[in-house]
């Protein structure tokens, strides 16, 4: 497993995610593979930190039952990809936190979660205290999409 998801894979294995108490390679494979099928424009380096962050995002749920974090967009892709991956996601969150970790976007009045959410930031601070390896380029905040102005595009 690439160094990039050390951090987080040690961390992981103290709860054993496979029956011999280790990551399973040939699902890494296939969550990276997935991002990268995804997001064809996202480098294989890329496509393993989303997952790695996203991975580490979902211990640091398991660590602190309760209470609501956020992920970044870029970590948030990771945790979408693995979610659809049902069988392996659920045998994950049993063995990480003990039970399911749902996906509850907080959208504003009248969504799922009426809990307070950390921010993304926020959510990254409390990985680092966890000792969860944090790459901040992933845990940015969001930068304001431009629209091109078409009156630059005509010629």
């Amino acid at each position: 497993m690439p160094a990039t998801v050390a951090n987080s894979v040690e961390l992981i294995n103290k709860y054993q995610l496979d029956k011999n108490g280790e990551w399973d390679d040939v699902l890494w494979e296939r969550l990276v593979r997935r991002v990268m099928k995804d997001n064809p424009e996202f480098p294989r380096f890329l496509a393993e930190q989303v997952m790695d962050q996203a991975i580490g995002f979902l211990c640091v749920i398991a660590l602190n039952p309760g209470k609501m974090f956020s992920p970044a967009p870029l970590p948030d892709i990771g945790w979408h990809t693995f979610l659809l991956y049902t069988r392996e996601y659920m045998a994950f969150c049993q063995r990480v936190a003990g039970r399911y970790i749902h996906h509850s976007p907080f959208d504003g009045p009248g969504g799922e979660s009426s809990e307070p959410v950390e921010c993304p930031e926020c959510t990254a601070r409390h990985m680092r205290e966890a000792g969860i390896g944090v790459i901040d380029s992933l845990w940015l905040p969001e930068q304001p999409k431009k629209r091109p102005r078409p009156w630059l595009l005509r010629r």
